[in-house]
């Protein structure tokens, strides 16, 4: 939905998202709850590199490293929000506890703070991204959120000073009450099998090798153990301390599974070099993201456990992402639909999906600096190794860069039968014209449908008080 001209969704020079709300004057217009101004932190699920995509700058990555995209579900919710202030049909309120809300309702004509996103969120984070250190040496995201609340508790504590109404004391920044999370997928190791398994399979023992790492780490009670750690220092820095000290809620969003497992006709299918999606790659590649989604609710559980037998302040949720997908996964099957095109997951050269009509604004040019990858360069730094050591979509561009080489030599020595078009290129080699690399960084990830349809039920579960 492309937002109205009273309810722009805007970035403002300190870093977050704002809207500007107005009120519906219907008799019929119950009012809705406040969702508030909130953190995010997390990974690419949280980024949204996956959804329709405007490469968002802010005060906590100027740079636009982190690939944050317009069509994630943290700007969602805070569109969503926006476009159903004024509509008579916004969901109905059940009974709420007051101690989040210091209204139980408001009057018509009263207007509510324009909620704020802080995003902190970054592609390609881990645990230690979240509680030491990011990657390239990026300030964590817990300090970053640390700073922030910091500075908006000391800028209402001024205002307390000065004497400032209420509403101006908003204009300085609410302190948020709650934070979405996305995180434990790069933990595991899942980009690995993208991009040894799913999108390149050049070689058996690198795919296998990269299925059972994940496999193992699924079963290290490390990766629990950080999880609970993330979750209680998040809530810590939320519910902050002293005189400053508040409710919190940290909303958990799980992964979802990529595939229908069942379908005998996708056997024989594959993504651009990647293996065979046979029903029982596809059941173990499921696996391993139901176990991730069952390490993260363990972790929630236990973390809500010691919030509540240490009397602290705070609660934290699981939201069921996956849910959402039943239906719409690779290799479904049915009338009119396509077994890759029509899933909630991007893959490499892909086409987003809005979904019903709604637009989500945002651009498709590729981020700021980054131009068409030169599958020439790249293969010569791969043979020497100065590329294609880190990250695993640098690896995935090395097997790009080997195998067009590979279809080049082919055509070359007249054995390009059923890899050549009409004009004498290779299959491989037409598509890798208009590649980015921000294309191989969506592959696997959601669609900004996927993101939308997440953002209103987090958005839904908030304005009917089931996270309090």
């Amino acid at each position: 939905m492309i937002l109205p001209a009273q309810h722009p969704l805007s970035l403002t020079s300190s870093g977050l998202y704002t809207t500007t709300t107005t009120t519906n004057t219907s008799p019929s217009h119950y009012p809705r709850l406040p969702i508030g101004s909130f953190f995010s932190l997390g990974d690419s699920y949280s980024a949204g590199i996956g959804a329709t995509c405007s490469w968002i700058t802010d005060s906590f990555d100027p740079s636009g490293s982190c690939l944050k995209c317009a069509g994630a579900y943290p700007y969602q919710i805070i569109e969503i929000a926006n476009s159903s202030s004024s509509s008579p049909s916004s969901p109905q309120p059940k009974s709420r506890s007051k101690s989040r809300y210091d209204e139980d309702r408001k009057t018509e004509t009263e207007k509510e703070p324009a909620p704020h996103l802080y995003h902190l969120g970054c592609t390609g984070a881990s645990i230690p991204d979240i509680l030491v250190r990011g990657w390239d040496n990026r300030t964590s995201q817990l300090e970053l959120m640390q700073t922030q609340r910091d500075s908006l508790r000391d800028g209402c504590d001024s205002c307390d000073e000065e004497g400032c109404e209420e509403e101006e004391c908003e204009e300085k920044g609410e302190v948020p009450k709650w934070a979405t999370i996305s995180i434990g997928g790069n933990d595991v190791g899942f980009g690995d099998i993208v991009a040894e398994c799913v999108m390149w399979h050049s070689n058996t023992a690198a795919c296998e090798d990269a299925m059972a790492r994940a496999e193992e780490r699924l079963g290290d009670p490390g990766l629990l153990e950080g999880l609970v750690r993330v979750y209680e220092a998040v809530i810590e820095v939320g519910v902050g301390d002293g005189e400053g000290e508040q409710e919190f809620t940290l909303i958990v969003p799980g992964y979802a599974r990529f595939f229908n497992e069942q379908t005998e006709e996708c056997d024989g299918k594959f993504f651009l070099r990647g293996r065979y999606l046979t029903r029982e790659f596809r059941a173990r590649l499921n696996a391993m993201i139901e176990r991730l989604n069952l390490v993260i609710r363990i972790a929630v559980a236990v973390t809500q456990m010691e919030l509540v037998l240490g009397n602290r302040r705070g609660s934290v949720w699981f939201e069921d992402w996956d849910g959402a997908f039943e239906g719409r996964r690779f290799c479904e099957v049915g009338e009119g639909r396509h077994w890759e095109k029509d899933a909630w997951f991007f893959t490499v050269l892909g086409e987003d999906d809005l979904g019903g009509g709604d637009e989500v604004e945002g651009g498709v040019d590729a981020p700021a600096g980054e131009e068409v990858v030169d599958f020439k360069k790249i293969g010569r730094e791969c043979e020497i190794g100065v590329f294609g050591k880190g990250a695993w979509d640098e690896r995935l561009l090395c097997n790009w860069a080997r195998v067009l080489e590979e279809e080049r030599a082919g055509i070359e020595l007249g054995d390009g039968d059923g890899r050549m078009n009409g004009e004498g290129e290779g299959e491989l080699e037409k598509l890798s014209k208009t590649v980015y690399p921000w294309y191989v960084k969506k592959a696997m990830h959601p669609k900004s449908i996927a993101h939308r349809k997440l953002g209103k039920i987090i958005y839904r579960k908030w304005m009917e008080g089931e996270y309090s």
